[in-house]
């Protein structure tokens, strides 16, 4: 069976560098793939989290005989928001509408949303060749981008970003079956596709692969976080994202200024690069239990989280991660962090009801202080916390098994969609 899996976002082993992140569309072509599919991968010619192209025109790479990765050549942008980045969203997607044409015709399509785009000429694609098409769905979009305007102005956004409204409406009624990261967001794009639900409307969590980097690189890991100050005698809580506008990073600077106060084994380890990153550190300037190294590879991460008691998740409280488990917690889990989270929804109700993390509201920092101060003395919660984390992980979240149901699900449409 032939698979097309298109998205954008994310990196990609054999391009990308060693030290890098799997996510979803990876960890699922890689899963088609070992169950003897032949996977075309389609993704841009621009890497989307370090702002840079990988090729200045269209490439298709072989991984193996059952694997081909092709990427799109697009514009590139700088910032996350910007006229330019919409601009290079639509210039990929009609540039992918050219280039299917010429592509031997897959069994089954899954388009990732966002990009909105992408999802319409793939759903136009699948519509006009009778493929089936699942749309997949990871960010709100454009509801995402309704939470920036003043409630007074929504009325306005909605006026500005109709096109991209409208967009969504025709992707979710063109798309044979909706998939997503959670129930809510199958409820989410059932409201655009105006329709009940489908025996293939399916949601399926994100899952994180466990494998441990090898034995050199975990001991340059180390080495890298002893270097700037970083051991495991302190009670290190750490961040992995991208300083971006969605992180509410005021809350957690006000705490580490109370506890280094009083508790200076108290250390935030919090990484990532992004355009508010120097913003950020300026916020924290002076505040010695505030360390920001930038952006950290996939072995630094996974030594990290080694070297922490806890996981924090700063997001401001938005219904695109209430209604959602991101891949953030999930990757705390697998090393057996609690998480600490002001994000409510799906991720307060699993920390909460698996006894393995707390929730606090966005600029409660006296709260945040309490909980971390209560971890930080309570050796045997701490323990507690981290056992329900790991046991949660192996339960849920491990992506061989999330990938491979995944894999199984796209195989049974292709099989039956034309029975």
């Amino acid at each position: 069976m032939i698979i097309w899996i298109i998205t954008t976002g994310e990196q990609l082993p054999y391009i990308d560098g060693e030290n890098i992140r799997l996510w979803r569309s990876v960890l699922l072509s890689e899963a088609l793939v070992k169950k003897g599919h032949q996977v075309v991968r389609w993704s841009s010619s621009f890497d989307h989290s370090i702002k840079k192209h990988r090729f200045n025109e269209d490439k298709e790479i072989t991984v193996n005989n059952n694997y081909k990765i092709k990427f799109i050549k697009s514009l590139g942008y700088k910032r996350n928001i910007s006229i330019k980045r919409i601009i290079d969203h639509i210039i990929t997607a009609r540039r992918f509408a050219k280039l299917a044409l010429n592509e031997q015709k897959p069994d089954v399509i899954l388009c990732s949303l966002p990009t909105i785009e992408l999802c319409v000429e793939a759903t136009n694609f699948g519509k006009f060749f009778n493929i089936p098409v699942v749309i997949d769905g990871r960010d709100m979009w454009p509801d995402i981008f309704m939470e920036t305007f003043p409630k007074k102005l929504r009325f306005l956004g909605r006026l500005l970003l109709y096109p991209m409204f409208h967009q969504i409406k025709k992707a979710c009624q063109n798309a044979t079956f909706l998939s997503g990261i959670s129930e809510p967001y199958i409820t989410w794009e059932l409201k655009y596709a105006n329709r009940g639900r489908k025996q293939y409307d399916k949601s399926f969590t994100h899952g994180y692969v466990n494998n441990p980097p090898a034995q050199n690189e975990i001991k340059k890991g180390f080495a890298f976080w002893q270097e700037i100050g970083v051991n495991m005698n302190d009670f290190n809580i750490c961040l992995f994202t991208a300083m971006g506008n969605v992180i509410d990073m005021g809350t957690i600077v006000n705490a580490a200024k109370i506890l280094s106060e009083t508790y200076p084994k108290i250390k935030f380890i919090l990484c990532g690069d992004g355009v508010k990153l120097e913003e950020f550190r300026n916020m924290a300037e002076g505040i010695e239990n505030v360390i920001f190294p930038g952006w950290v590879n996939n072995y630094q991460i996974w030594t990290l989280m080694r070297l922490s008691k806890v996981g924090i998740l700063p997001y401001w409280n938005i219904d695109n991660y209430k209604n959602n488990i991101p891949n953030k917690p999930i990757e705390y889990l697998s090393a057996g962090l609690p998480v600490i989270s002001s994000v409510s929804g799906l991720v307060q109700e699993l920390i909460e009801i698996n006894n393995c993390g707390f929730y606090y509201k966005n600029g409660d920092y006296n709260t945040l202080t309490c909980i971390i101060v209560e971890l930080f003395t309570n050796f045997a919660l701490q323990q507690e916390l981290s056992y329900n984390a790991k046991t949660l992980f192996e339960s849920k979240f491990i992506a061989e098994i999330v990938y491979g149901q995944m894999a199984d699900y796209l195989t049974e449409i292709g099989n039956n969609f034309n029975e």
